[in-house]
This record gives structure tokens, C-alpha cells and sequence, in this order.
């Protein structure tokens, strides 16, 4: 009995995905607070897109 107790304490199977798990949380953590501190993600994309127009000279064709 021991033994077997000895073995199942010992034993680090399941740990390294726990680890990984940890980590994803927290960088999706930071991801988030970075996002909603910042506006919503669609305004900063729009912006982005005006942005590289504007250096590219790209002009909207009239219908």
C-alpha cells in the first residue's frame, strides 16, 4: 500500500497540461485587460485600417 501511495505522489503526469492551462489563462487574462482598456476591438481595427489608407494613398472610388 505504500507502495502504491509512494507511486501516485510521485507521479507528474497531468502537471505539464495544468502548467500549460495556467498560462493560456493568463495571457488570455492580459489579452482581455488590454482590449477593454483600450475601446472595443472593432474601433481599433477601423482606426488601423484609416491609418495605413491614409499612408498608402488609397482613395474610395465614387459609385
Amino acid at each position: 500500500m505504500t507502495k502504491s501511495l509512494t507511486k501516485f505522489l510521485r507521479d507528474e503526469e497531468g502537471a505539464v497540461a495544468i502548467e500549460y492551462a495556467l498560462v493560456a489563462a493568463g495571457i488570455a487574462a492580459v489579452v482581455l485587460t488590454f482590449f477593454s482598456s483600450s475601446g472595443s476591438f472593432g474601433s481599433l481595427l477601423t482606426a488601423l485600417y484609416d491609418k495605413i489608407k491614409t499612408a498608402a494613398g488609397v482613395t474610395t472610388p465614387a459609385n
